[in-house]
């Protein structure tokens, strides 16, 4: 028997950057803040939800001197099953000056981050009640969470449960309202929001600005945005298919402005390929707004995206998470999880939708380089970092919700067919549009949809974490009428026996002879007829799917020149904890980070081939700043340069 010969996976060229921008889970840091039962913890859907939220109407007025917010909150709901007398709401470290309704004062208390509101009487079932919270909250260096003030601008990040520190609200994910923002600012800023804008209104006698936006469509709290700075803004349209314009509102500092404009110059394209290959956008406006020292890479804020200003670059070095974040408005925004526990649903659809709009645009090479870049960073976190399902994670932004469940719907796209797969996807759209889904509504849509059982998919690839490992053997003998190719197959991991297709491909020459066997077992063999005696068998050569053969590491040698070094892009690019440079020496070097200014900031020895992981620390072990940092390997008379982002 012949042991298989290769097995291809190409060297990570591209990392993604996604909202938020995925994290490598520190076991350490988890076991600090009491394991997973603790703020990672997603909270679980609530059918018994005392009342719906309608609406919220704010109008804040906003002190970027003072880092001072002063609000007032009009809420409108609906009273559910059972007569209530207290209607409570998540409110945090925001001061509550009184709860009104017309000439009527309402008693109220705040105790462990709940606003409990007396209404003075009983409010029956499908009663509507209606009140005004008045607020105000102050930020310190120390004391900013949800709503973040600095030198340059002010802005609002609240996934998954901030939003309660910035306006007080039922901050639950499936109870969604309509949104009004009136926000009042100092004379010469620019205050954005969801929704389409509703007019601005001048006050000189105090020298504000008011901007008023309107969101007509279901919000959810955590998708609620306010940012405001002193920008430059321009739009753009682009045709829906009804023979309207869609308008794309950008909102950048000045100086940024003509690197912005090549940056977002493929927006146009992406918003036409996901309403070609998924359905109209569903929102009355599309915008992107910079924040300086944004604490994330971006934020999916319905209709508006906020984006880290480092993301401007004048080369489109991160065209991959403005991707991802327009995706979201169909994946998250338009369909939104059920709960945190489903998180999957909302990054992987928008990883994954990112990467099918790269390798449209930009070629198949670079949709494979994608793909074999989610891939590796996935075995990494799972192998040498933590190992979690991606249902309910211990982590709601842990990296594999990205990467995995990319590749949960490429695996469902190669099974099902592209027609199906994407006939499906639109399908569980128009089922869940505006609302929320959980992971058995998607795979209870998709099975209606398709006619195929996926208990057994969902199973092994959502609820239960790693990964498939396979061994090869194979070998070929002449027949009259061609070739009988005889494969065995082991699956070598210590967990689930998984049941999978895998994709090869034959080679001989030029010649390429592509077959897929169904394992269900540990150990099968399988004999096929195929019309060449190959030179090499390729396992998974369209990365189908999320698997390791027991040869990669050799593999890796193969696609690197015997005597070339070589300096692979960091991922996860751009990064918050640590991220991992995969390198290859043939002896020893020097790989050196530098600053913008060109000052070093560490250094270490290395050599052969292997994947430094950078915690983020300079040679003092002082984490470092947020901003562009260049990383050189030197070997001999080579020297190779790349250049990475942290974001704090």
């Amino acid at each position: 028997m012949r042991s298989f010969l290769k097995f291809i996976i190409p060297l990570l060229m591209f990392a993604s950057a996604n909202a938020h921008q995925p994290r490598l889970i520190d076991p350490a840091d988890m076991k600090a803040k009491g394991g997973s039962n603790s703020i990672f913890l997603p909270t679980r859907s609530d059918s018994s939800h005392s009342y719906d939220a309608i609406s919220y109407r704010l109008n804040i007025r906003i002190f970027p001197e003072q880092s001072k917010l002063a609000g007032i909150n009009h809420i409108t709901g609906i009273i559910g099953e059972n007569p209530l007398m207290t209607i409570p709401f998540h409110c945090c470290d925001l001061e509550i000056d009184s709860v009104k309704s017309g000439p009527e004062t309402f008693g109220f208390s705040v105790n462990d981050s709940i606003l409990s509101v007396f209404l003075g009487h009983a409010y029956f079932p499908a009663d509507t009640f209606k009140f005004d919270v008045y607020y105000t909250g102050v930020r310190g260096d120390d004391s900013q969470r949800g709503f973040y003030f600095n030198d340059s601008c002010a802005y609002t990040m609240s996934e998954p449960y901030d939003a309660r520190y910035w306006i007080p609200c039922f901050d639950e994910p499936f109870d969604k309202v309509t949104f009004e923002a009136s926000v009042s600012v100092p004379v010469g800023y620019l205050a954005v929001s969801n929704g389409i804008p509703a007019g601005i209104s001048e006050h000189p006698e105090d020298s504000t600005i008011i901007f008023r936006w309107i969101e007509n469509h279901p919000i959810a709290t955590y998708l609620m945005a306010i940012t405001i700075g002193r920008y430059l803004k321009w739009k753009v349209e682009v045709p829906d298919t009804h023979g309207g314009l869609i308008p794309v509102y950008y909102y950048v500092y000045p100086e940024d402005s003509a690197n912005a404009d090549y940056d977002f110059g493929n927006v146009p394209s992406m918003l036409t390929y996901f309403i070609n290959h998924f359905f109209d956008y569903p929102f009355d406006k599309y915008g992107m707004v910079t924040a300086s020292q944004f604490r994330y890479g971006g934020m999916e804020h319905q209709s508006i995206s906020t984006i880290h200003r480092n993301w401007i670059g004048g080369d489109r070095h991160l065209e991959n998470g403005i991707v991802h974040e327009l995706a979201h408005q169909w994946w998250g925004d338009y369909v939104t999880l059920a709960d945190f526990r489903h998180i999957w649903l909302n990054e992987g659809f928008a990883t994954y939708s990112g990467i099918l709009w790269l390798g449209s645009f930009y070629g198949e090479d670079r949709f494979r380089q994608e793909l074999t870049s989610i891939m590796n960073a996935f075995f990494y976190e799972n192998d040498s970092v933590l190992s979690y399902p991606i249902y309910n994670p211990p982590y709601v932004f842990g990296a594999a919700c990205y990467w995995k469940g990319a590749f949960v719907l490429r695996m469902l796209q190669s099974y099902l067919g592209d027609e199906a797969f994407f006939r499906a996807m639109r399908a569980y759209a128009n089922r869940y549009a505006f609302g929320n889904a959980s992971t058995d509504d998607f795979r209870n849509l998709l099975e209606q949809e398709t006619g195929i059982s996926l208990d057994r998919f969902f199973e092994q690839w959502v609820y239960t974490a790693g990964y498939p490992q396979f061994g090869f053997n194979w070998d070929v003998e002449p027949n009259i009428g061609g070739f009988t190719l005889d494969i065995d197959i082991t699956q070598l991991q210590d967990e689930i026996i998984y049941e999978t297709f895998l994709d090869f491909a034959a080679h001989k020459d030029n010649f390429e002879f592509p077959f897929r066997v169904f394992m269900t077992e540990q150990n099968q063999s399988f004999s096929l007829q195929i019309p060449i005696d190959p030179d090499s068998i390729v396992f998974n050569p369209e990365f189908t799917l999320l698997a390791k053969a027991a040869d990669m590491t050799d593999v890796a040698d193969e696609s690197i020149p015997p005597q070339a070094a070589a300096l692979m892009q960091n991922y996860p690019n751009p990064f918050n904890i640590c991220t991992i440079i995969p390198y290859h020496l043939n002896g020893d070097g020097v790989l050196k980070i530098f600053d913008l200014s060109g000052r070093l900031v560490r250094s270490f020895n290395l050599s052969n081939r292997g994947n430094l992981v950078w915690d983020g620390l300079n040679s003092v072990g002082e984490a470092v700043s947020s901003g562009i940092y260049f990383y050189q390997l030197h070997s001999q008379d080579l020297s190779i340069n790349r250049k990475m982002l942290v974001l704090r």
